[in-house]
């Protein structure tokens, strides 16, 4: 596996820089330099994004302020309020968008092209759920906090939104050490990703997280060991939320078939199979998830690590391993790697089947679905995206409101409110100014659907 296993030149500077930045941080002479030096940039990218017409007010999230942020290595992360009551138009949206990427560009902590991007119509769910969002952190560069009271989450609500981010961040992880094929894996992005889910990891099993990011991994086999301890991490997190919300059993899991065209996959199962304990090989949207029904530990998850590496030298796709529960937690949200929707969502019964943990990550997940698909109006190449958000936002609607049918055989979704039709589906390929109209309305149904869902 030649091709995934040296680090990028970027990455062992980017980890040089990141280790120097970091003793830095421990003299508060250097660290109160640094920073005056990232307010500096900070000030300037506020009064260039707020007088931006389409912008109607612009906050800090996240680290920035706290005592473990690190100026110039700890990125910013900022939520921008949308001007007028409905969503803005395509062209107003790409301007924006425009001025957000010229202002990234310019500001050396502005780094992360994902930022909370909401509109006022909106507003009302992301009050509800403020405690979610930790909007009593948000402030502004003089660290005024707008909301310094917010409703707090039910404890079980809690839970499952820290579970759902530590499991979106240790995929995140993921993707960056076991890259697409010809990619290079990116230690200080693992490190970064490491961090985060080792913190909520922490909130799930009543521990402290780590007070720092490690060091960026400086050889393979050190990413592959941090990453096994990252999975067995997962499991156990899994076990505790499932205990403690005296969830139901298990969904039968999606076995996916597949197709005798996809010769590199059939080697790779065919290489694979006997050495890994598997109960499923799912092929979906270039990702293969290997299910596996064994309990394993560090070392177990080392070993499982080490034969994916020997036998995915030719495999047109990265490959994500899984337990048996955290697949099946993680996998209804997630409509490309199983079905759009489970049948028995879509029966029009009046309450459709929704267990409660289920329920409450899917109302996480639709906090953030809006900025996904605002950000896709970005640049024309983001085309391939978009209809993987229409799906996100068709699979919350079928569990929140709507109906969803998928043809069989494949084909366009069919998106039908009860007693009409939403919108026609764009066809796939279609450039996001097709896709934006018709996912700001979907969005707008999921915000009106979700009003009841303030337990």
């Amino acid at each position: 596996m030649a091709s995934r296993t040296p680090f990028s030149l970027y990455g062992r500077v980017h980890g040089v820089a990141a280790k120097g930045l970091y003793l830095l941080a421990r003299s508060e002479w250097a660290k109160s330099v640094g920073l005056g030096v990232v307010s500096v940039f900070l000030r300037r990218t506020l009064v260039q994004l707020r007088a931006h017409p389409a912008v109607a007010r612009v906050l800090i999230r996240g680290s920035y302020r706290e005592e473990r942020f690190i100026p110039l290595l700890s990125d910013i992360d900022i939520v921008v309020w949308l001007h007028g009551p409905g969503e803005p138009t395509f062209a107003r949206l790409v301007e924006f968008l425009e001025c957000l990427r010229a202002v990234r560009r310019r500001d050396p902590s502005l780094r992360d092209e994902w930022q909370f991007l909401i509109g006022e119509a909106e507003w009302p769910l992301l009050e509800r759920h403020g405690g979610l969002l930790e909007m009593d952190r948000w402030c502004d560069e003089r660290r005024w906090r707008p909301f310094p009271e917010v409703r707090p989450a039910s404890p079980q609500r809690q839970r499952a939104h820290d579970w759902r981010r530590h499991n979106q961040w240790v995929e995140t992880a993921m993707r960056f050490g076991l890259p697409a094929p010809g990619a290079p894996c990116d230690a200080v992005l693992f490190a970064a990703c490491e961090k985060k889910a080792r913190v909520l990891a922490g909130h799930l099993l009543g521990q402290d997280g780590p007070s720092h990011r490690s060091p960026p991994p400086r050889s393979r086999e050190e990413f592959l060991e941090r990453a096994a301890s990252l999975l067995a991490l997962r499991d156990r997190c899994a076990s505790k939320v499932l205990a403690e919300t005296g969830s139901p059993p298990l969904p039968t899991l999606p076995v996916a078939t597949v197709r005798p065209s996809d010769t590199a996959v059939l080697a790779f199962a065919r290489g694979i199979d006997g050495q890994v304990p598997l109960e499923a090989i799912v092929w979906q949207a270039g990702v293969v998830c290997l299910v596996t029904s064994a309990v394993l530990d560090d070392r177990g998850w080392l070993a499982m690590l080490r034969r994916i590496e020997d036998h995915a030298a030719d495999l047109p796709a990265r490959v994500l391993p899984y337990t048996r529960q955290v697949f099946a937690l993680g996998s209804p949200l997630v409509p490309r790697r199983t079905v759009a929707v489970e049948p028995e969502v879509c029966s029009g019964s009046a309450e459709p089947f929704r267990p409660a943990l289920l329920r409450a990550q899917l109302v996480s997940d639709a906090l953030f679905v809006g900025a996904e698909f605002r950000i896709l109006a970005d640049r024309p190449v983001r085309a391939e995206g978009v209809p993987a958000v229409t799906e996100k936002l068709a699979c919350l609607l079928a569990y929140f409101a709507l109906e969803v049918f998928v043809p069989e055989g494949g084909g366009a979704l069919e998106v039908l409110r009860r007693g009409g039709r939403v919108g026609e589906v764009p066809p796939s390929g279609s450039s996001p100014e097709r896709w934006h109209p018709f996912n700001a309305e979907l969005f707008s149904q999921l915000v009106k659907a979700l009003e009841g869902e303030a337990r």
